[in-house]
């Protein structure tokens, strides 16, 4: 793949994350359900990483084979630190088992862990990427539950 493709690519992943997280922050704010918070936290988490191989020429069929190419190329030789991809592999999980195995709600707990978790991920993988492209959005700015005159 030629270097400019590789760059749109890692280019459209990393707005998708930025939007993605967005969305989490939104659904956070507008008492959104947990579940969807944190389905939207690990996707904007996800296509991070994504954004992050694209750039290495690097891609998956399968989000784990995703998450064990960033810790081979990344977290192993000690580019991206360790609890970055412990954080990265409990959102897996808990999407995982929120999507398919709990029956109960998230609480807000879990769905702010898990924004935090995606936040600091992207605020881990930034500095890999090209310069021209948006940083991670604040998380307290966006997530701020509203005002009692929003709205009117």
């Amino acid at each position: 793949m030629s270097p400019p493709l590789k760059s749109t690519l890692a280019s459209m992943r990393w707005r998708q994350s930025i939007e993605t997280l967005q969305d989490a922050m939104l659904l956070s704010r507008q008492g959104g359900s947990g579940r969807s918070v944190v389905n939207r936290a690990y996707y904007a988490a996800f296509y991070a990483v994504s954004a992050l191989l694209e750039l290495d020429g690097k891609s998956s069929n399968k989000h784990s084979g995703l998450i064990s190419l960033f810790d081979l190329e990344y977290v192993k030789p000690g580019r991206v630190g360790k609890p970055v991809s412990s954080k990265l592999h409990a959102l897996f999980r808990m999407r995982n088992e929120d999507d398919y195995a709990k029956t109960e709600q998230v609480s807000e707990t879990d769905a702010a862990e898990a924004l935090q978790n995606a936040t600091e991920i992207m605020a881990a993988i930034r500095p890999f990427l090209p310069r021209d492209l948006p940083d991670v959005p604040d998380l307290p700015a966006i997530a701020d539950p509203p005002t009692s005159d929003e709205g009117e």
